[in-house]
């Protein structure tokens, strides 16, 4: 692709080989309309209105395209976890799926029975799933596995000192400073996670309601745009971030009914997730990375704060 990804997906010749392409996968059905209803510098995605139905179609740029592959691949060896595309072009990055109605937070807010549920479930995908490197790995899903984490660091640490002082992501000498001097923690916090009870596997990286369908037949997963192999517990951050700004919501049995999924209790857990949180730091920046890695100037300028602000978290932390 030679030019940004928004750029490429807003174009005519762009959209008329997106629909030609959907139209042929759903040839059963007659295409009645199509939205584009998002571009994003990670993905865009089409609404799709049919005669038998309405689809949705997301396209990734080439730093995201994994998640085509990645999503088919989940939905063999987890059925009954994972929305099952209609069909995807791993290839090209396009993912095509049926409509499954509004997602869980669209049809009610969560409580904290709710919560519970979902990462009790959460669990026990990881434990199956962390059976399943090789697969998983091939698809070309990040590997963040707690023994590749320091040297992320030092490689992000060092390329945002390279960077233009305007690039969002610069790092002065100041900041530098502060990063080398948190060096020692994530050194230890992923020797830590390296020695860990619990396993390296699928991490989704963006797990809450509005990326789960809840029905009579279970929870499904869906959005791995932001998925890694890593430390099961970094799965936690957001569910932690989104629990903490909703007042109805209590973190401590969520966190109690995950331990729980690993036969484990929270204070068994506390040294563990301790260290996730920070290496979740360091992955979250190279997610960020990823996905402006096709972004126009103006993303850039809008969003490109986002790794260098998860990458200094890592002197943050308690």
């Amino acid at each position: 692709m030679d030019r940004a990804f928004s750029d490429e997906v807003a174009s005519d010749q762009w959209r008329r080989d997106a629909q030609t392409w959907v139209a042929e996968q759903i040839d059963e059905a007659q295409v009645l309309a199509v939205e584009q209803v998002r571009i994003r510098p990670w993905s865009t995605q089409l609404r799709i209105e049919t005669d038998a139905g309405r689809y949705w179609f997301k396209a990734l740029p080439p730093g995201a395209a994994y998640e085509a592959g990645l999503h088919a691949v989940l939905a063999e060896l987890a059925p009954d976890d994972v929305t099952r595309p209609r069909v995807v072009d791993a290839q090209r990055g396009w993912i095509l799926a049926a409509d499954l109605g509004p997602t869980w937070r669209e049809t009610r807010p969560a409580t904290t029975a709710d919560w519970q549920t979902l990462m009790v479930g959460v669990a026990g995908l990881q434990q199956r799933l962390a059976l399943h490197e090789e697969a998983i790995l091939a698809t070309g899903l990040p590997d963040c596995r707690p023994a590749r984490t320091v040297d992320l660091y030092d490689r992000f640490v060092t390329l945002f000192a390279e960077l233009d002082a305007d690039h969002p992501c610069h790092v002065d000498e100041g900041l530098r400073a502060a990063l080398v001097e948190a060096r020692p923690a994530v050194v230890e916090a992923s020797v830590r996670l390296v020695g860990s009870a619990l396993p390296v596997t699928l991490q989704h990286g963006d797990l809450h309601t509005d990326n789960v369908f809840a029905s009579a037949a279970g929870l499904r997963l869906f959005d791995f745009g932001d998925a890694q192999w890593a430390h099961a517990l970094e799965v936690l951050a957001v569910p932690r971030g989104v629990i903490d700004d909703d007042p109805a919501v209590e973190w401590e049995p969520v966190l109690a009914s995950y331990a729980g999924a690993w036969d484990l209790t929270p204070d068994e857990l506390a040294g563990d997730l301790s260290a996730a949180w920070l290496t979740q730091s360091v992955h979250r920046c190279l997610t960020w990375w990823r996905a402006l890695s096709s972004a126009t100037a103006q993303e850039w300028r809008q969003w490109g704060e986002a790794p260098l602000h998860h990458l200094t978290r890592v002197s943050a932390r308690d």
